[in-house]
């Protein structure tokens, strides 16, 4: 027996006719499984719409959270805790720094200046005193942008520093915003006309500052000018010292207009100029109109027998002068006598510094009446040379 005849023999007998029909219910078992299967199908989305719908018949928004996640959308962030906001802390508040010295050091770093330890340390104290560090120009930015917020300080000296024009024009912005400094000495830094602009600018808008010293800064007519028209509108300003400077005749023309004008200045120092002739007789006349000013140095200028003429016929009507020094301004026997002439008639002098004129005897004798009519006066100076000249013209 072959192999395919053994296995024929032990298969069962079953007649074609049988997988014919067999194979016919394997077809309509199929045929009524998909009807019922798509039957399903169609109950269970009538179903869903069913669900989707309200009483209304209105479809039902799906769930939105849920629709979000399957699809990618965003979710809000703030509804949920995640780790996100532990990798990225929010920035510290910078210190509380009512010196400036943090803000100081900053701006140094950003400037590429090396900080002053000196000055870092000495920011937290009410009288800054900042002489002879050559800060310069560069140097002085970092310093008043610190003291825009600096609150202690309330006077500051940074003379002898050559903080030139670009340092003078910075230091005032920042007194347009601090309003605690009331003393600042700028003097000796060549801040020139530059930085005269910038002062007399400072001057229109600061309110608090009393005391300023721009001496020997180079300033010059038109820096003159400048200032000159802020003080017709500040009357805060109770100091104020120009002296060492390059002002001329034109130089008192125009300072003479912010003297008649001001109301608030007590001290005025315009000496080491070269102010004279129309200019010194415009400042003489000034003095008339003026009745706030107390202390005036108008020492070596060149005022000579003109200009002091014009004082002294000021004195005689002037009453809130009491330090009045004139010294070393080519004044000869005429002026002097016109000078002694105001001094009898002035009832509020009281000291009087006219050395270092070339006066002769008559000038000196009219001098000396005048103190003599004068019940104000308490002190008068003289030079040694002066006083021997008038004992022996007495003596004669």
């Amino acid at each position: 027996m072959t192999t395919s005849e053994v296995f024929l023999t032990k298969l069962p007998h079953v007649p074609l006719e049988s997988y014919q029909h067999q194979d016919d219910f394997d077809d309509r078992e199929y045929d009524e499984y998909t009807e019922n299967g798509d039957a399903g199908r169609n109950n269970a989305h009538d179903v869903t719409n069913a669900d989707e719908k309200d009483a209304n018949g209105k479809a039902n928004k799906p769930d939105s959270d849920l629709d979000n996640w399957l699809h990618g959308g965003s979710i809000d962030s703030d509804e949920y805790d995640t780790d996100l906001e532990n990798d990225f802390p929010p920035e510290p508040d910078p210190p509380i720094d009512p010196t400036g010295a943090f803000l100081y050091r900053e701006s140094c770093h950003k400037k590429g200046v090396v900080p002053v330890s000196y000055l870092t340390r000495k920011m937290g104290e009410g009288n800054l005193r900042m002489r002879y560090h050559y800060l310069g120009g560069n140097g002085t930015l970092p310093l008043a942008r610190a003291l825009k917020d600096n609150t202690i300080c309330e006077e500051l000296d940074l003379s002898d520093n050559y903080v030139e024009g670009i340092g003078a024009s910075a230091l005032a912005q920042m007194l347009k915003e601090n309003m605690f400094i009331v003393n600042l000495n700028i003097s000796n830094n060549f801040i020139k006309p530059e930085g005269a602009s910038a002062f007399a600018e400072m001057l229109e808008a600061n309110t608090t500052l009393k005391i300023l010293s721009l001496k020997g800064n180079q300033l010059t007519d038109s820096g003159a000018k400048k200032i000159s028209e802020a003080m017709k509108n500040n009357m805060s300003l109770s100091c104020l010292d120009l002296s060492s400077n390059c002002f001329g005749e034109e130089a008192g023309i125009h300072l003479a207009a912010g003297i008649a004008a001001n109301i608030g200045l007590n001290d005025l120092d315009l000496s080491w100029n070269g102010i004279r002739e129309k200019g010194a007789v415009a400042v003489g006349k000034a003095l008339a109109k003026n009745g706030s000013l107390e202390i005036l140095d108008i020492s070596w200028n060149g005022f000579a027998d003109v200009g002091t003429t014009a004082l002294a016929q000021s004195l005689k009507m002037n009453k809130s002068l009491r330090v009045l020094d004139i010294s070393n301004n080519r004044i000869s026997n005429k002026g002097a006598i016109a000078l002694g002439h105001g001094i009898g008639k002035n009832k509020g002098l009281e000291t009087l510094l006219v050395g270092l004129n070339p006066i002769g005897e008559e000038g000196l004798e009219a001098i000396i009446k005048g103190i003599a009519a004068n019940s104000t006066l308490k002190l008068v100076g003289f030079e040694v040379r002066m006083l021997l000249s008038v004992l022996n013209y007495n003596k004669r």
